[in-house]
């Protein structure tokens, strides 16, 4: 899971439940809950200290920006972590960002390819950029390179000028399709 995935889904479930312990986003009584605590190290038959402190990090990431809040549980020591207002302003804007839906126009054979080369510096709007061609029905090939048979809708297109990288996409259509054949030599 992604830094920036592992964030939404924190500030998620802190928005919805007001606080939690650590414990509590993945409950050792319930069995769905049983692989998830494994991998992450809570689980203490089989500790992995790298998975346990990546959510630790995060935790401690989002407090650091003042997104959550912690403080020690009064009954025994573990952290109390809870959301901040400016937590969830943050959700909000993330969960705008990301909540895109688009009309999509039936397949037309044409094959389109879709190029992009987004500096680092604007990363998430490279992410953004990726997770919507996959909701348009394009697959990756590359990277930064992805094709599909269909449109993209005007939405997507009229978006990515709003977020100022529509320099950075190149958007191309193919009449012919073909591989390439050796001599055989």
């Amino acid at each position: 899971m992604t830094y920036r995935a592992l964030t939404r889904e924190i500030l998620t479930f802190l928005a919805g439940t007001g606080y939690a312990l650590l414990d509590g986003f993945l409950p050792p009584q319930y069995p769905e809950a049983k692989l998830a605590r494994l991998l992450l190290g809570m689980d203490r038959k089989r500790p992995r200290a790298a998975a346990k402190h990546t959510l630790s990090s995060t935790l401690h990431r989002l407090k650091k920006r003042g997104l959550v809040t912690c403080a020690r549980h009064k009954t025994n020591a573990h952290m109390q972590w809870k959301i901040t207002k400016k937590g969830r302003v943050f959700l909000g804007r993330i969960s705008a960002f990301e909540k895109e839906s688009y009309d999509l126009v039936p397949e037309d054979g044409i094959v389109r390819i879709v190029t992009f080369d987004i500096p680092e510096k604007i990363r998430g709007k490279r992410d953004w950029l990726r997770e919507q061609l996959f909701a348009c029905g394009y697959h990756l090939l590359q990277r930064s390179v992805f094709t599909g048979t269909r449109p993209l809708p005007d939405t997507f297109i009229r978006r990515a000028d709003d977020m100022k990288i529509g320099r950075y996409l190149h958007i191309a259509s193919l009449t012919q399709t073909g591989t390439m054949k050796t001599s055989g030599r």
